[in-house]
């Protein structure tokens, strides 16, 4: 029996369903290493050499929801033959009274075809059917999860073909990204988020590829190529879905992530992206409702936390409804070095004329403006700044406020 049969229709499987809680634990901890470490022990015992180093595996974990998790093991390229396995699929099903384990074989036919397999728990090995790449995901899931209607949103979605044809040389993802999601994310709103929160990267695979398939674009994406995180802001007072989108085959126009913030008492939502500017550095935009145009907002870092709480203030500095009054005045923070704006109404921005022009008292010309507004027409500090300096509360009332 050769090495790699024994090992992807034994000797995982086994080691799988008899000591799940172990096994599991340890791929999530070690991932590609505890591959190895497998092959390490069963070359061990049969006095042979381990061919395989952590490189040639490649794990990655995908979590529809907090009840379902699916561990995809990218098997070795080198001496890939059948019926070895390209990938395995493990599934783990906690939303039912017991513990569901699945064990998926994607073994290799040729080039272009797998042929679908699961181990189950007595160590039968059951064929299903052969299988090609682009509905492998889909089969996968429908057996495991039961997701006939994956993507019926997807489906009932409009896709016409004029918008398809006016994007001339545009890419799929681009797209997806800049007209299909906003689409989908603001004229479906309830239905949008309920498919994200339940199947998450799973989803968003689904929505990329069927913009693939209209366009005859040659490219095809798996939900391990999307990793999906929810945060509660506020108390309870909305979520923020934040999408980390595939990195292969990334252009300079193309997001690296995609932000939802959803109010749950009003369900209004806010779309926002990271990507690069010109200036090549990152930042974050705002879907402008109107136009479908996204909008600069700020620049972004890579910590977790900082991204949060700069997608809840843009958010909530955001008012569509009232922002067409205003005229802005903007200005660098001296502190942070964000760019802020404030809106004022036109009788508004006689007071700040003679504010500036005239030397007049702010207060005297501009009372109806409070604290924080008036503090930032002297000296351009955003609110946060003034609050975090001054130690006071910020205002309940941000609708003046924009980023950028």
């Amino acid at each position: 029996m050769k090495l790699r049969y024994l090992v992807e229709f034994k000797v995982i499987p086994t080691m799988l369903f008899e000591q799940s809680e172990n096994f599991i634990g340890s791929i999530l901890d070690k991932k590609e290493t505890y591959m190895t470490q497998i092959y390490d022990y069963v070359c061990k015992n049969a006095d042979m050499e381990n061919p395989y180093t952590d490189s040639d595996f490649r794990v990655t974990v995908f979590t529809p929801n907090d009840e379902q998790s699916v561990y995809i093991i990218h098997m070795p390229e080198s001496g890939l033959e059948a019926p070895f396995c390209r990938r395995v699929f493990i599934i783990v099903d906690n939303s039912e009274e017991k513990s569901v384990l699945r064990y998926f074989t994607v073994e290799y036919s040729d080039e272009n075809t797998s042929m679908l397999g699961e181990v189950n728990s007595d160590g039968i090995h059951i064929n299903y059917d052969s299988v090609s790449d682009d509905v492998l995901q889909k089969t996968v899931y429908e057996l495991a999860f039961g997701w006939e209607d994956y993507i019926e949103l997807n489906e009932t979605a409009e896709l016409r073909e004029d918008v398809l044809q006016a994007c001339g040389d545009w890419e799929a993802r681009e797209y997806t990204e800049r007209i299909y999601i906003p689409y989908l994310c603001l004229d479906k709103t309830g239905e949008f988020a309920a498919t994200f929160v339940t199947q998450g990267g799973y989803f968003f695979s689904c929505l990329y590829n069927r913009v693939a398939e209209l366009m005859e674009k040659d490219i095809r994406f798996y939900a391990e190529d999307f990793d999906v995180k929810a945060y509660v802001y506020g108390e309870d007072q909305g979520i923020i879905y934040i999408a980390q989108l595939p990195q292969k085959n990334l252009q300079d126009q193309d997001f690296r992530q995609m932000c939802f913030v959803l109010d749950l008492e009003t369900m209004d939502v806010v779309l926002l992206a990271v990507g690069k500017g010109e200036d090549g550095k990152e930042y974050l935009y705002q879907l402008d409702a109107d136009t479908g145009e996204y909008i600069e907002k700020a620049s972004v870092s890579d910590n977790t936390q900082e991204l949060l709480d700069l997608i809840v203030q843009t958010a909530l500095f955001s008012d569509t409804q009232t922002k067409s009054q205003y005229q802005y005045i903007s200005a660098k923070c001296p502190m942070c070095q964000q760019t802020f704006s404030l809106g004022l109404l036109p009788d508004e921005l006689e007071g700040y004329r003679k504010f500036t022009e005239e030397d007049e008292d702010i207060q005297d010309v501009l009372p109806q403006l409070n604290l924080f507004e008036r503090e930032f027409l002297i000296t351009g500090m955003c609110p946060e700044c003034q609050a975090n300096l001054f130690g006071k509360e910020l205002p309940d009332d941000l609708s003046r406020w924009m980023r950028g």
